[in-house]
Order: structure tokens, then sequence, then C-alpha cells
């Protein structure tokens, strides 16, 4: 009956030991996350479509949670959990340690879920936040347009003179403004 269940949620659930290959414990709901039907027996860093230092860097990370030196939720707290994917979705993978009879930490548990919603109304919500900002101020940010347009007609003769010195002073202070 759990098994049921857990196969029929949106989220996932998988266990993966120190080498952070995917054991058979696996909700089938992974396969739909990771957008394959292979995930059993699988790296978690290929799963999550990682490279490089990101691959790096998460095998790092789990190393130090078995490794068990620091307090779990340190260990658990420097963990990487945002992964977008390259069709534009952002899973969410949240760990947590599973131990053995000795209390050894013997693999670990992850939570995926697809976040993308939530990810695009946080950026939605930001740049509301921003254009509320910019409508509070509209006085100052005409100045700061019109200042900054000036700037850039400054650069610009600037840059036609050969003053690269002169351009990069100016494009500077436009970004600090």
């Amino acid at each position: 009956a759990i098994k049921t269940i857990l196969d029929n949620v949106t989220f996932g659930f998988l266990v993966v030991g120190r080498d952070l290959i995917v054991r058979p414990e696996v909700t089938r709901s992974c396969g739909m996350l990771f957008e394959t039907t292979d995930v059993q027996e699988r790296y978690l860093a290929d799963l999550l479509r990682l490279c490089g230092r990101d691959r790096e860097q998460l095998h790092l990370s789990c190393d130090q949670v078995f490794e068990d030196i620091l307090p779990e939720e340190v260990s658990l707290a420097q963990l990487r959990q945002k992964f977008p994917q390259p069709s534009g979705k952002i899973l969410k993978a949240e760990g947590s340690v599973i131990r053995d009879e000795h209390n050894e930490v013997k693999a670990m548990l992850f939570t995926i879920s697809d976040i993308t919603a939530l990810e695009s109304a946080t950026r939605e919500n930001h740049n509301n936040r921003t254009l509320v900002g910019i409508l509070r101020q509209k006085e100052a940010f005409q100045i700061f347009l019109t200042e900054t347009m000036a700037q850039l007609q400054h650069a610009k003769h600037a840059y036609d003179a050969g003053d690269n010195l002169l351009v990069r002073r100016v494009v500077h202070t436009i970004k600090g403004n």
C-alpha cells in the first residue's frame, strides 16, 4: 500500500550510497522528474545533468555527509538544492541521512521535486516589486534615466575619440548608479 502511494506522488524519493549510485529504493515519479525511464543504478550527478565543477561539488558535499564529522544539519545544509535542467525545468533535491543500527551513515535519501513554477512565480514577484519600487520613486527614476542617457552619449563620444579609459569609467559609474 505504501509503495502504491509513493509511486503516485508528484515528487520523488531515491536512495544513494556513498558512491552516489541510485539504489533500487526509488519511486516511479523520479523517472518523470528526471525525464528518463532508467533511474536505478545511475549516478546521481548524471540524473541531475551536472558537469565539471558542479559534479565535483555534489560528490564532495555528499562525501562530507558520509564522513559524519560535522553535525548532520551542517553537512546537509552544504548540499546544493536547485538544479536547472536543459529542458528549462528546475529540480530541487533535498537530502537526508539514513543511519544503520550502529548510528553510522549508510545512505542518503533524496526528495526530488519540480520547482519550475515556484521559481517562475518568485522571479515574477521580484520583478513586480521592482516595478512598484520604481513607480513609487518615479521622479528619481526619470532623473536617473536622463543622467544615464547623457553619460552614454559622453561614453559614445569618448569611444569615437579612442579614449577607452574614459568609456570604462563612465560605464562603471552607470553600473554603480
